[in-house]
């Protein structure tokens, strides 16, 4: 089989291929420049803190896998000692036993919350 090529068109072919890379560079830019807007949200006037939690301030175990906010403001933590849950001022660990009987294990690997505001183990 022979291509048949027509010289007189190839700058067409060319011309649409450099416009639809500017149209793309185009669309990605003014995506770059959307989520900057909505990333950098922040005044000055905002206020941040940062917290740090270890066994020396009432965790009970340093390595924390998940980190849950529940629907009354409380931080649950999956820990390797537990279910430690943060009221904004005080921790308060779960473990298996007579009140927590569901719970098997103390190695917690993961917390979900669910559309209803359930923290799931």
């Amino acid at each position: 089989m022979v291509e048949l090529a027509s010289p007189g068109l190839d700058w067409v072919h060319s011309f649409n291929d450099v416009m639809l890379k500017r149209e793309i560079l185009y669309v990605i830019k003014l995506l770059v420049l959307v989520s900057r807007q909505f990333a950098f949200q922040a005044t000055e006037d905002d206020e941040f803190s940062l917290q740090y939690f270890d066994i020396s301030t009432g965790l009970s175990n340093n390595y924390v896998s998940k980190i849950v906010k529940d629907d009354l403001g409380f931080f649950w933590f999956a820990c390797e000692g537990g279910i430690n849950r943060f009221d904004g001022e005080n921790i308060q660990i779960l473990r298996p036993d007579e009140r927590y009987s569901q719970l098997k294990n103390e190695n917690i690997e993961t917390l979900f919350k669910d559309s209803a505001g359930n923290i799931w183990v």
